[in-house]
């Protein structure tokens, strides 16, 4: 098992080396080394960060995105760039203001026309993962802030009786970081540990497409994580295995085995 794993995290790492761009092959070096980022790597990371703290996606260039924000959270957080840094909290703080009412995240409905599957709003699926991705920010730099609570809630309120979300595989994962951090583990070991038993059945995360494209994309893991947990087995069958694994699950992961 353990020589199949170190087989598909080279492949994940070739596939970045040949495909990524200048700053994933960065953020790959910086993770596979375990070096800090240069001053000028540091800032093509957090560059474009908008007046309100909030980033533009690719889809809208004049527009502060909760993905986006989120995303750039991320490739800071795999970079090495501290927690405290100034962009980075004004980054959490743009997305506990950008909180809706009912305690999930939306991208703004003018933006419907033009926002990628994942973050088209009044899309249920791509409300509750935006909704993930924020309350695990949130949690993770703000511990026991109101909004993450009240977005993990959300989350919780829309489990089935088997254990998933109406959403892509990613709001899972993301949901039990956010579960995790805010003190819920037995929640987020259900979220889980009961994820691998639906993966054959229609959902939006079996059908998505473009989910398991990004998902090579941010592969690249720590080079040397150990034996992944019993439930990643199962993802064999789809052909990628780990390579298509994302850096986010191998975070949550981790977690885990802490």
């Amino acid at each position: 098992m353990s020589q199949s794993v170190d087989h598909d995290q080279a492949r994940a790492v070739a596939f970045v080396r040949a495909h990524g761009t200048a700053s994933e092959r960065s953020r790959l070096r910086i993770l596979l080394e375990g070096t800090r980022p240069t001053a000028e790597e540091e800032a093509a990371i957090l560059a474009g960060q908008r007046a309100d703290g909030g980033w533009a996606p690719f889809w809208a260039t004049d527009y502060s995105s909760v993905d986006a924000t989120c995303f750039r959270l991320a490739q800071a957080e795999q970079s090495g760039i501290p927690p405290e840094h100034e962009a980075i909290q004004r980054g959490v703080h743009f997305l506990r203001d950008r909180q809706r009412d009912d305690g999930s995240w939306e991208e703004v409905v003018v933006m419907a026309d033009v926002a990628p599957p994942w973050a088209k709003p009044g899309d249920l699926a791509a409300r509750l993962y935006l909704t993930a991705n924020s309350a695990y920010w949130l949690a993770k730099h703000l511990p026991q802030n109101a909004a993450a609570i009240r977005g993990a809630a959300v989350l919780r309120a829309s489990l089935d009786e088997s254990g998933l979300m109406p959403t892509f595989l990613h709001t899972h994962w993301l949901a039990a970081g956010a579960w995790y951090r805010l003190g819920q583990r037995e929640l987020a070991e259900r979220g889980l540990t009961t994820l691998p038993n639906h993966l054959d059945e229609t959902t939006p995360a079996r059908r998505s497409r473009c989910w398991r494209q990004a998902s090579e994309r941010m592969a690249a893991g720590r080079a040397r994580m150990g034996q992944p947990p019993t439930h990643m087995r199962r993802w064999r069958r789809y052909g990628r295995s780990f390579y298509a694994v994302t850096a986010r699950y191998a975070q949550v992961a981790r977690m885990f085995r802490k």
